[in-house]
Formats: structure tokens, sequence, C-alpha cells
């Protein structure tokens, strides 16, 4: 498979990843809180904790399919930038709603898409990249 053909598959199964992780983040929050009791904050909590694990696990088995490497490291670097990524989110829509004085629709969904681009691209390169392992 060309270079192109295989980023145009990752990028394909990373948003068909992410669209898995929204439905498991509202099922999972759903679920505990109507179905358990349990508190919207802490049900989202947990729904946002599943949606990590699911994601990082999509990005490293199907997206990029980095199984060769260690996991721990892999792991811990995936949800930094994931953590890092989403208060970047935050603050860019922010910023573009106040200061930029944008619709805050059009800000969110140019935050986002942009975002998806730069994770994808970041993951790919940073986080499930086969270029930190030793050659043998």
């Amino acid at each position: 498979m060309n270079t192109r053909n295989k980023t145009v598959r990752q990028i394909s199964v990373f948003w068909i990843g992410g669209l898995f992780a929204m439905l498991a983040n509202m099922g999972v929050t759903t679920g505990l809180h109507e179905l358990a009791g349990i508190r919207v904050e802490i049900a989202y909590a947990s729904g946002f904790a599943v949606v990590m694990l699911i994601s990082f696990l999509i990005c490293r088995h199907a997206v990029f399919q980095a199984t060769d490497q260690p996991v721990l490291p892999q792991f811990v670097k995936f949800i930094s930038a994931a953590l890092v990524f989403r208060g970047a989110e935050l603050a860019a829509t922010i910023a573009l709603f106040h200061a930029a004085e944008l619709h805050y629709f059009v800000a969110l969904v140019s935050v986002q898409v942009t975002s998806f681009l730069i994770k994808f691209f970041f993951y790919r390169a940073a986080v499930f990249s086969d270029a930190g392992k030793a050659s043998t």
C-alpha cells in the first residue's frame, strides 16, 4: 500500500474510532447516571476514562497498528498528549468565541476539525511511530 493510501485508510479508521469513542462516552455516562444513579460528574469522568482507553486501543491496534512497541510508554505518551489536546481545544474554542467573536458553533467546529488533523499526525509521528524502536 502506498503512503497516500495508507494515510487515507488511517485517517478514516481514526475518524470512525473517534465516533465510536464519542458514542461510548455518551453510553457510559448516561448508563452510569440513569441506570446506576451515579452523579453526572462522576459518570462523565468514568465515561471519559473509558474513552481514553478505547481511543488508545483503537489507535494502537486499528489505526497505526503499533502493537510491536512497548505498551506502557506508548499509553503514557498517548494519555499525556490527549489531555494536552483537550485543554488546548477548550482554550482555542474559548479564544475564538470571545477574542475573535466567532459564533460558538463556528469556533467549536473549526477547533475540532483542526484538532482532529493535528492529533492524527502527532499521534502517528510521536506516539505510535516506530522511529524510536531499536533496529534489529
